[in-house]
């Protein structure tokens, strides 16, 4: 599978996202290429036992990868004072957004219109965790127009609706966006839920007390998608679990947890699963998706790829295997590889 001088090895399903809505949503954060896609205080989930951040896997912009729990730190300037910024591409009730050229169109046309108001800003400048924008429009009390590669739309409701209206074509704003805890500034993060593995032991029973799941889903036995990183941060392991099917019943969390660690891996989490399951090596599918139909449509993928130009040989580097229900993919960390989430088309 190749794409405009990328060779893609392997893929896997990521993130939880809005089926039912339609909006193909993920819950947590997104960010690409350094840049946010999507950030959050605290997980979009219907599902949770509370409201908290899910684990999410990321990599640093020296290359390491790492797993923690990414919360957004925003905060907006505008000339009557500083206040807290709540999301980035995703709903903020009661408070402000942001809206950039990642936003959702169909997201956007779900946007309540008579309970929020917005302006334009055009980004003049900035760096690292800072932007600086001219505010281009006034307060307007309707749905927000999409977001473009020059512009942003900064989005209030509730108690945060003066800061927007206060607003005048003109004044300067500038917004400060940094995903906590600090691991360095981020390359790629991509969300799951939840942590399963912590330096080498499987922690999967405590994952309803410490991220919210609930036991009809961390104890039945389910399709399950998972990633996980060696002790020594060299090596990935992309794990798809078949189930739900006579040949395979699926995995608890704890089970997968095991069956991870017995992979070598030293870090994990798991990803949505269910029909949702589904891994790709070079060209082929070599887990058993669930569906009836195959391959599900998903909020965004993990895509491993190289360079085409690279002089090594790849079948080296990419080690698929299958093992009963279980298929994974054997990945050598190197720091000029990428692992990147990526949304697929819809």
């Amino acid at each position: 599978m190749r794409q405009e001088g990328v060779d893609v090895v392997g893929i896997l399903n990521a993130d939880f996202f809005d089926l039912r809505g339609g909006t193909g949503a993920t819950e947590s954060n997104v960010v690409i290429d350094g840049e946010i896609v999507k950030a959050v205080t605290t997980t979009e989930s219907p599902f949770d036992a509370f409201d908290n951040v899910h684990t999410q896997f990321g990599i640093t912009a020296t290359g390491a990868p790492v797993l923690d729990r990414f919360s957004l730190t925003g905060i907006v300037r505008t000339p009557s004072g500083e206040w807290p910024l709540a999301a980035i591409n995703a709903h903020a009730p009661g408070a402000l957004a942001l809206l950039t050229r990642w936003f959702d169109t169909l997201a956007l046309a779900l946007q309540p219109a008579d309970t929020s108001a917005h302006v334009a800003l055009l980004k003049v400048g900035g760096r690292s965790d800072t932007a600086r924008y001219r505010v281009e429009s006034n307060p307007i009390r309707e749905r927000p127009v999409a977001p473009s590669d020059e512009t942003a739309v900064l989005v209030a409701r509730g108690d945060a609706l003066p800061v927007v209206e206060r607003l005048r074509p003109g004044d300067r704003v500038e917004i400060v966006t940094t995903l906590v805890p600090d691991r360095g500034p981020l390359r790629t993060v991509v969300g799951g839920w939840p942590r399963i593995v912590e330096a080498g032991r499987n922690i999967a029973l405590a994952a309803d007390s410490l991220e919210g799941t609930i036991p009809r889903f961390s104890r039945a036995r389910h399709p399950r998608s998972a990633l996980g990183i060696s002790r020594d941060s060299t090596t990935l392991y992309l794990v798809a679990v078949d189930g739900r099917q006579q040949t395979s019943v699926g995995m608890t969390l704890e089970e997968l947890a095991d069956a991870m660690i017995a992979l070598g891996a030293y870090e994990a989490m798991n990803l949505d699963g269910g029909g949702s399951t589904a891994l790709v090596v070079r060209d082929s599918i070599v887990n058993r998706p669930s569906d009836a139909s195959g391959e599900r449509p998903v909020g965004n993928v993990i895509a491993i790829t190289r360079r085409t130009g690279d002089p090594s040989d790849p079948e080296r580097r990419v080690l698929p295997r299958k093992s009963g229900s279980i298929a994974s993919c054997v990945l050598p960390v190197r720091r000029d590889s990428a692992a990147a989430p990526g949304r697929p088309p819809r």
